[in-house]
């Protein structure tokens, strides 16, 4: 980023100029010719963004050699240089192009600029490894102080991971050149909001954490067809790039805060504008006047006037994961020095050593607390003098494992630095510390923080040196943040440990001398995308991977006291072997509380004397309290989904009516979560439940490390072919899914479908032993209840006085996605047709 744009009053030959220049600001008391090139390519994008000609760039150095208060360089831009730096660029851009994506230039073979240069580790551990260089000629030396250590193994581990994170980086820059390339009337719809425009009341700027801050804001179109966000595939915490329509250059990004039919809500680094806009003074030679950059103008209403009159186009960013984080963690593994230890761990595949002697002791009031397991998971972690690794079964109390651990490590002096996959779970062991007393330091954004957090959270702005800085650092014994956001600590904790790659993995464990993995290989895997890539085990985690070699390393919690025994043994037949055990009969018996069940609560539903359930009423059936799960099977009715796009209408319409009855039955909507497996599902559902926002509904992937009291999963695969994706045949998926419940589980779809998935007719055999399935008898089944209006405080609004007829679905018309995608019209007709 250039650091500052500036309008610059300048006198050549008696002439007096105002033009603008960006400045370049350098710490280093060295003139170097590259400071000379940047700040020229830096005129060069500057003139772009403004539409002239920049002619010279100001390069400031801030500890000058020759002047106490720095020195100001003007630097010109020469037309032959440029064209120089230019042809340079352009030989790097092909090296890193799909071109030559497995390519690199040849090696300078420098001694004197190799050694100076920041990269050299990786590029000789790169030639060495892929380009079965020797390191022969001027550098020799220097070549084998960096790689000379490494055994063929080791370089078959590099060449094993680098390919993989190729395939993935290849699969994520897939959509890359759309949002930079592709005009607004081609791009992906599914992946692009055009023609948006900036609502500049909702705009809210929100403190980071940082000595910045983010805002939040709201993103609608004035005209067009309604639920039109829906029908995309953006989600609650995607990246996204916003730019202008009128430039077409990117003016903020950030992440998707919420959505709703017609409008999104984005948390972006920026307020975004429009772009420069020349006053009625700009002159190309004399006077380069721009609305907004004099001191003299209200740059407020210059925002307000920019905002009203602009146009954005939101595209979904692919590439929000930092891969350069990830090579250089692969790197650092195999060539620095500090790492030899861990490199034998993980990479060698030493066996880990245990002292039961450990000086460490547990308190042993705190142990009096916790279950066997849990005493034998603490005592393992202190014992180890390399690392352990903890099982924790769903619901098994894997954070006050953690909870435990810390505190005795941190009585008896050690210094602890805490990380997981998502900033929920990090968050959710820090509150439990910070309640038993302990100092901790939280890294990260303030609004990826729990508030409860932010208290923790690192602030900048408080210290006044870098000695001061690392005192700070130095007094904290826990410091905690994700694995992608990393000092010397006594022990590194790593929760969530399957959901990561074995090189993120590797970022936080280069800082500690002990580590301990936690997690559950037969929940969610490392999130990869690429799916050669996962054939060629990039999604087998370090977990994984320790676990499969040394046994004695590794320990299992087994006692849950989340789940209902019908919901526990459920994931007990489908992944373990009935090992899983319910800790107290409390969570064995408990059952879902509806408080208005007694009292008649479903006669709402059974106002239109035209539409009713006949002899038995299949959302009493089905909300039964004393029913822990049940299977609704839809094969009786005309409930096929909407080929191409992975959508169920009649499915949808099932769910509504059994969430809307709970909710009017007194259940809590925050207590309720809805799963389906497919987004288009989710857009609908999320229409239908528009004006219930606290029920949460999403994939399974979001629901990893949460709870509700009831989850209801929606299937959405029905048809006459009994096909079924491949996330019904996916075993940890599945396993994440039931387990999310406390009290209640309900599962929507056709079994005959559904059982095309040998996991999935594992889970409905056992349903159906346990009478557990419960079959809609009549087609019109979907259509006998008056389903009532709710708010978010779960009031309800008006009875909808006659269920119509869903819009039929057209099976058999097989519309391929494809053609969807590119017609509008189609895509109107197919998707959604809003029957409530």
């Amino acid at each position: 980023k250039i650091d500052v744009s500036m309008e610059v009053k300048l006198s050549e030959n008696g002439i007096s100029k105002k033009l603008i220049m960006p400045l370049e600001l350098k710490t280093s008391r060295n003139v170097s010719s590259s400071h000379f090139a940047q700040t020229v390519f830096y005129c060069l994008l500057m003139g772009d963004q403004y539409n002239i000609d920049i002619g010279s760039g100001i390069l400031y150095y801030l500890k000058s050699q020759d002047e106490e208060t720095g020195k100001m360089l003007k630097v010109p831009v020469v037309p032959h240089e440029l064209r120089s730096l230019i042809i340079q660029r352009n030989k790097m851009a092909w090296f890193a192009s799909d071109v030559q994506f497995s390519s690199l230039p040849p090696m300078i073979d420098n001694k004197f600029q190799c050694g100076k240069c920041i990269s050299n580790t990786s590029c000789f551990l790169y030639n060495k490894a892929i380009e079965k260089g020797t390191g022969k000629g001027s550098i020799g030396d220097l070549f084998d102080h960096v790689v000379s250590h490494l055994q063929e193994h080791h370089l078959d581990f590099f060449r094993k991971w680098d390919e993989l994170i190729t395939l993935e980086e290849e699969d994520l820059y897939r959509f890359q050149p759309e949002i930079w390339n592709m005009l607004t009337t081609k791009c992906d719809d599914d992946l692009c909001l055009n023609n948006m425009y900036l609502d500049s009341k909702s705009i809210e700027a929100i403190p980071n954490g940082e000595g910045n801050k983010r805002f939040k804001c709201k993103f609608s179109r004035q005209m067009g067809r309604m639920n039109f966000v829906l029908d995309t595939q953006f989600c609650v915490g995607d990246h996204v790039i916003v730019s202008s329509e009128r430039a077409h250059r990117t003016v903020a990004s950030g992440f998707i805060e919420n959505i709703a039919p017609n409008h999104i809500w984005l948390t972006l680094d920026r307020t975004p504008r429009s772009g420069p806009k020349s006053r009625t003074d700009f002159e190309i030679e004399s006077c380069h006047g721009f609305a907004g950059l004099s001191e003299n103008e209200s740059l407020s209403s210059y925002l307000e006037i920019d905002i009203h009159e602009t146009l954005y186009r939101i595209d979904k960013d692919e590439l929000a994961s930092n891969m350069r984080l990830v090579r250089q963690n692969l790197v650092s593994l195999l060539v620095d020095e500090e790492t030899a230890r861990l490199r034998k761990l993980v990479v060698d595949f030493v066996p880990p050593v245990f002292n039961h002697a450990n000086e460490i002791m547990s308190d042993y009031e705190d142990m009096k607390n916790l279950n066997e397991d849990q005493r034998k998971a603490v005592k393992l972690a202190l014992d180890a003098e390399d690392y352990a690794i903890i099982l924790g079964m769903p619901g098994t109390g894997k954070s006050t494992t953690i909870v435990q651990i810390i505190k005795t490590l941190v009585r008896n002096g050690k210094s602890v630095l805490l990380a997981a996959y998502t900033h929920s779970a990090v968050d959710s062991i820090l509150s439990k510390l910070v309640i038993e007393g302990i100092d901790v330091l939280r890294l990260g954004t303030k609004a990826k923080v729990q508030p409860d957090i932010w208290p923790f959270l690192l602030d900048v702005e408080k210290f006044d040196s870098v000695n001061s800085f690392r005192s700070f650092i130095e007094s904290k014994q826990v410091i905690a943040t994700t694995c992608l956001g990393i000092n010397q600590f006594d022990y590194c904790i790593i929760d969530e440990a399957t959901q990561v790659t074995l090189p993120i993995c590797v970022g936080p464990l280069r800082f500690a001398n002990r580590f301990l993995l936690v997690g559950d290989d037969f929940q969610l895997p490392p999130l990869v995308r690429n799916r050669e890539a996962i054939e060629k085990g990039m999604s087998k985690s370090l977990f994984t991977n320790l676990t499969e070699r040394h046994t004695r390393a590794f320990t299992k919690l087994r006692y849950q006291y989340r789940m209902n025994e019908d919901i526990m043994n459920l994931s007990n037949c489908l992944i373990y072997d009935y090992k899983m055990i319910c800790g107290t009969p409390t969570s064995s018996s408990r059952h879902l509380s509806i408080p208005k069940w007694d009292d008649d609560f479903l006669s709402r539903f059974h106002k239109d004397q035209e539409n009713h359930c006949n002899m038995e009423c299949w959302l009493r059936i089905v909300l039964d309290p004393k029913k822990p799960v049940i299977m609704v099977d839809t094969d009786n009715l005309e409930a096929n989904e909407s080929r191409g796009l992975n959508q169920n209408i009649m499915e949808a319409s099932l769910v509504e009516q059994c969430v809307k009855a709970m909710v009017v039955g007194g259940v809590h909507q925050k207590e309720i979560g809805i799963i389906t497996p497919f987004r288009h599902q989710i857009k609908l559902l999320t229409q239908k439940f528009k004006d219930m926002t606290d029920i949460e509904i999403s994939t399974v992937d979001r629901f990893q490390g949460r709870e509700k009291e009831v989850i209801v999963i929606s299937l959405v695969k029905a048809n006459t072919d009994y096909k079924v994706s491949d996330i019904l045949k996916d075993y940890r998926r599945l396993n994440v899914a039931i387990t999310r419940a406390r009290s209640k589980l309900i599962i929507f779809g056709s079994k005959s479908t559904v059982s095309a998935s040998e996991l999935m007719r594992h889970i409905i055999e056992h349903i159906e032993v346990a009478q557990m399935v419960y079959k809609l008898k009549d087609k019109n089944a979907p259509y006998w209840h008056v389903i009532p209006k709710i708010d978010a405080s779960s009031g309800i609004i008006e009875n909808i006085p006659k269920v119509d007829k869903l819009p039929k679905q057209h099976t058999n018309l097989g519309v391929p996605e494809i053609l969807l995608r590119n017609n509008q019209l189609l895509r109107g007709i197919t998707i959604d047709l809003n029957p409530t």
